[in-house]
């Protein structure tokens, strides 16, 4: 009897270590969670819907919670639609086991979205005159990110958010007179710091690098710090009268080929006003 007993407990404790390990690493596959993340969704803005697969549940077993994870998720505002790769939150057994569902936290994972399209969505529920002006300025680009967020409990989302991903093959004109192009950047952004890292671009075809720039938010400006370097570059007079507005027609210079290394910091307050600007070359 004894040893039958012993057998049974023996197999349960092996039946319950391999669901326990099956869930965790393996999960499954349910519809149960896409109405009830579509209502948390609706407390961000309500003409938030989304298009939701299939979500897979994943056991993490040391914090006592579940992973719910779904692919190929659409979010649609009005006629605008975004296409990310993986969204995820968690959820804790017993909010499980009692079908309860409160959105604390999501990370977001996006597929190559052009920056234009992801202007224009946020401009669906965001009335920014900034962003407005931003999408007139943005030609082309591609955003790739990973976000981070947390909800309070009305559903609202905290100032501790992190956003971090890339910026690929972007270009922004302005007044037809300026143009930056071979946009691409590393951005690791929060409430309160703006990082941007491995930096190159063409400024009216002058090619600039940049190892790191930063923008912190301060009580009423912004606060950039950074440095750029170009080398072997080829400018003309007449493009030195347009960038700093000095006249070099009675000096004898047609070209100059300049190297240069950079560092800057300058104020930027609400009116875009730059003040206090430093630059030492």
């Amino acid at each position: 009897m004894r040893k039958i007993i012993y057998s049974s407990f023996i197999s349960v404790i092996i039946i319950f270590i391999s669901i326990v390990i099956y869930l965790s690493i393996v999960g499954v596959e349910t519809d149960k969670f896409n109405k009830q993340i579509s209502i948390e969704l609706k407390k961000i803005d309500k003409n938030l819907s989304s298009e939701l697969k299939s979500i897979k549940i994943i056991l993490n077993p040391f914090e006592l919670k579940f992973k719910i994870k779904t692919y190929g998720l659409k979010l649609k505002n009005k006629n605008k639609v975004i296409e990310l790769e993986n969204i995820q939150t968690k959820i804790s057994i017993d909010s499980y086991l009692n079908n309860e569902f409160i959105l604390t936290d999501l990370d977001i994972s996006t597929k190559p979205i052009k920056i234009k399209e992801l202007i224009s969505f946020i401009r669906t529920f965001k009335k920014d005159p900034e962003l407005y002006v931003l999408e007139k300025f943005i030609k082309k680009g591609y955003f790739i990110a990973d976000i981070a967020l947390e909800f309070d409990s009305d559903g609202k989302i905290k100032n501790n958010y992190s956003i971090k991903g890339i910026i690929r093959d972007s270009q922004i004109n302005f007044l037809n007179e300026y143009s930056l192009s071979n946009i691409n950047f590393l951005f690791d952004i929060n409430n309160k710091n703006f990082n941007f890292k491995d930096i190159s671009l063409s400024f009216n075809n002058i090619k600039l690098l940049s190892k790191k720039i930063n923008v912190k938010k301060l009580q009423n400006d912004l606060f950039f710090e950074g440095e750029f370097s170009n080398k072997d570059t080829n400018i003309n007079k007449e493009f030195i009268k347009k960038i700093i507005n000095f006249d070099l027609s009675k000096i004898d210079i047609k070209n100059i080929e300049l190297e240069t290394n950079n560092n800057f910091s300058f104020f930027l307050n609400k009116k875009y006003k730059i003040n206090d600007l430093k630059i030492f070359s």
